[in-house]
């Protein structure tokens, strides 16, 4: 029998792994209002209205969430503190800092900031031929179900729900030995997004697993 607990954090780790855009090392500055650069574009770094957006280098480095996007301004919904330009700085979006585990305590954050749920469906096994000692196969889903804010756009939500399902290659056995990504005929794919109420949308995302082992 395999080990489920195994199969499913060996996909959370990849999911911990979730990069989704930066602008990478550079001299960037804050406002009353967001964060702002010299050179170079937000827009073109890949960040979109609704993403939480994480700082690093700044002296006050919490993550905010983005209002709007230009070349050179990053607009942010909370009100920071102002500091000069400076090199060693970083602007960056990845798997968003709320949680929900499963069987693990979790508030949806009052700030409407996205946060991302993890459900794990293990499937029926079975052994081709029913022979005693042969190969069983087992197969399930992984789902990521993303949330962030409504009426601020589909990229904010749906750019890093396709850089969670890309990380989830069909095929990909590098994870866990026995465990390969994708089940005959499905691959990782991603819902549309719909509204959730109490001011989110969401977007699921499908890993569909199978699990070789020897019984």
């Amino acid at each position: 029998m395999p080990d489920l607990t195994a199969i499913q954090l060996a996909l959370r780790s990849r999911l911990l792994t979730l990069s989704v855009c930066t602008t990478g090392t550079m001299s960037l500055a804050a406002t009353t209002t967001g964060y702002t650069r010299l050179t170079g574009s937000f827009i073109t770094d890949g960040f979109h209205p609704g993403m939480e957006v994480v700082p690093a280098g700044f002296g006050t480095n919490t993550p905010r969430l983005i209002k709007q996007v230009a070349a050179l301004t990053l607009t942010t919904y909370e009100t920071l503190t102002a500091e000069g330009s400076a090199g060693g700085r970083s602007l960056s979006v990845s798997l968003p800092a709320a949680r929900a585990w499963e069987n693990v305590a979790f508030e949806r954050p009052s700030n409407l900031h996205p946060f991302a749920e993890e459900e794990f469906v293990p499937g029926p096994g079975f052994s081709p031929g029913l022979i005693p000692h042969g190969i069983e196969e087992d197969q399930g889903f992984y789902l990521v179900k993303l949330y962030g804010p409504e009426n601020v756009g589909l990229q904010g939500i749906t750019v890093p729900a396709d850089a969670i399902r890309d990380l989830y290659p069909a095929g990909d056995s590098s994870l866990l030995t026995g465990l390969r990504i994708g089940a005959n005929p499905q691959k990782p794919y991603r819902s549309a997004l719909r509204p959730d109420g109490k001011g989110w949308s969401v977007v699921v995302v499908t890993i569909p697993w199978r699990f070789t082992s020897v019984n």
